[in-house]
C-alpha cells in the first residue's frame, strides 16, 4: 500500500549558488512553469514554503495536498499530485528516498540556453531583460558568464516587450 502522507526535508546537499532563485521567487513562476508545468510548479512553491516556515521538515498526508493544490486524492502512479512529483523529481528539484521521503531544494538555478530558448518569445524576451538587470546589479560577473550578443546590447532584439517588477 502506498504512503498516506509525505515527510518533507530540505535537501542538504545541494547548497545555494549565488544567483540561484529561491522556490517563492517570481522567477520560478515566470520562468520555470513552462518548464515544469503549473502542478509541478505550484507543488515546488508549496513545498519551499513549507520548509521555509518549517526548516527541520514537516509531514503532510497525501489527500490533503492533493486537494489543497487542486490535484484531487488520489494515490495511483498517474494522478496528478503523483506525477507533479515525479516531474519534480525529473528535474533534479526533489529527491525520493524511502517510501513517503523527499528531500526538496529550496532554489533553482537560472534556466539553461536550452530551456531559455523553449520558452514563448515574450518569455524570452522577459528572460534577457532580467539576466541583464541581474548583470547591471552585480559589478563583478563570473569570468564564464557570456557576453550578450549585439542585438540584446543595442536592445535592439525581437519579440514582445513584458516588464518585470523589481519586488520579484
Amino acid at each position: 500500500m502506498p504512503p498516506r502522507s509525505l515527510h518533507v526535508t530540505i535537501w542538504f546537499e545541494h547548497a545555494v549558488n549565488p544567483g540561484d532563485h529561491f522556490a517563492k521567487s517570481g522567477y520560478v513562476e515566470l520562468f520555470w512553469l513552462p518548464v515544469l508545468g503549473p502542478s509541478a510548479t505550484f507543488l515546488f512553491r508549496r513545498l519551499g514554503a513549507g520548509l521555509e516556515s518549517v526548516p527541520e521538515g514537516f509531514s503532510v498526508g497525501l489527500d490533503d495536498l492533493g486537494r489543497e493544490l487542486g490535484l484531487g486524492t488520489s494515490d495511483t502512479k498517474n494522478a496528478p499530485l503523483q506525477r507533479a512529483i515525479s516531474r519534480l523529481v525529473q528535474f533534479g528539484l526533489v529527491r525520493r528516498h524511502a517510501a513517503g521521503e523527499l528531500s526538496v531544494r529550496t532554489a533553482v538555478a537560472t534556466l539553461s540556453q536550452h530551456q531559455v530558448g523553449r520558452l514563448p518569445d515574450v518569455l524570452q524576451e522577459a528572460h534577457r531583460s532580467f539576466i541583464e538587470s541581474e548583470r547591471a546589479c552585480d559589478p563583478d560577473p563570473p569570468a564564464n558568464a557570456p557576453l550578450p550578443t549585439t542585438d540584446q546590447r543595442d536592445g535592439s532584439g525581437t519579440g514582445s516587450q513584458m516588464t518585470l517588477r523589481s519586488d520579484q
